[in-house]
């Protein structure tokens, strides 16, 4: 039986991107947890349809990792697509609902606040309203949605990948003792899973902030210019995940996960060496980018004259221009 202290530390090792993404940043914020849940079912969508294509096959080629690996590739890397396709669209009803929300709330307030409440008063409730609203705009970025959903679709693959053989090794009650295979004599099975799963997740999360990238592009070709093409992008995840996929082939060799471990982390470095140098600057819309530049120290006054949907836009009110 494996140890409960080796047991607990590759459960750590293996659940810890998502896990620390999710205490540390998510889980305070419900529409963020909404988007994890609903990025994990995703991903169920995507083994789903990985299997029916895998019963669909021929039984001769059921077993070859050369078709099986592209094709789980391009059904998780569909439903990404898919996922983000709909939660854009889901974002412009959220948006209008919010819009529609503020402009009754200020409405209310003018109609039934005190005659002797004055101005500034007056000022100082609506920009109370204008400001929880921002916020809950400021929230719904790209950077925040986008990493909420590569830990709701790298949290589940990395259950799934992970999450039997952690249970059978931590509750084996006949204390068979800690599994090794000939693909990694050196080192226990849950460890190298473990690693496996690690890497996984993070690749998952990286995947899916290229893909929130790939589909804006995809949907506003006006944001386009000299930045990154979104089919290309988009069809780099399906690529570099073929890729990290057929790294997992090394391990039917005897000792493959001395190759295998060290390409797929070569594999992880390079993809986010490549989103952090190429991507993440460019990452964000213009209209989340002038959103999270907003000026705090100046906030609307819906008073002046302005708009609604100008003073409800930033909390402080000021778009830059590029």
């Amino acid at each position: 039986m494996t140890t409960l202290s080796l047991s607990l530390g590759c459960a750590l090792l293996a659940f810890s991107p998502a896990a620390s993404l999710l205490l540390l940043l998510l889980y305070s914020k419900a529409q963020l947890i909404i988007v994890v849940t609903t990025s994990a079912f995703a991903f169920l969508l995507s083994s789903l349809a990985s299997s029916i294509f895998w019963i669909i096959l021929p039984a001769s080629v059921r077993s070859l990792p050369f078709i099986l690996i592209p094709l789980s590739s391009l059904c998780q890397g569909a439903c990404r697509v898919g996922f983000v396709s709909l939660y854009i669209k889901i974002e412009s009803v959220i948006s209008a609902s919010i819009q529609k929300h503020e402009k009754d709330a200020i409405r209310r307030l003018r109609n039934n606040t005190n005659a002797e409440m004055t101005d500034a008063e007056r000022g100082e409730l609506e920009n109370a309203i204008i400001g929880e609203s921002s916020r809950l705009r400021l929230e719904m970025n790209d950077y925040s949605c986008g990493f909420a959903a590569g830990v709701g679709f790298g949290g589940m693959h990395a259950l799934m990948l992970y999450g039997t053989l952690l249970t059978s090794e931590g509750m084996d009650s006949e204390g068979s003792g800690t599994l090794y295979q000939p693909s990694c004599p050196e080192i226990p099975s849950i460890v190298n899973s473990a690693l496996n799963a690690f890497m996984f997740e993070i690749l998952d999360i990286i995947w899916m902030l290229m893909t929130f990238y790939g589909v804006r592009r995809l949907n506003n070709i006006s944001e386009g210019g000299k930045l990154l093409s979104g089919k290309f992008t988009v069809g780099l995840t399906v690529v570099s995940h073929t890729a990290a996929g057929f790294t997992t082939v090394l391990n039917l060799l005897d000792s493959g996960c001395l190759a295998s471990l060290p390409v797929l982390g070569l594999i992880v470095c390079s993809v986010t060496f490549w989103f952090s140098a190429y991507i993440n600057p460019i990452f964000l819309p213009k209209t989340h980018r002038r959103r999270m530049e907003g000026d705090p120290s100046r906030e609307p006054s819906t008073n002046s004259g302005e708009p609604l949907e100008a003073a409800g836009m930033f909390v402080g009110n000021r778009a830059h221009e590029e």
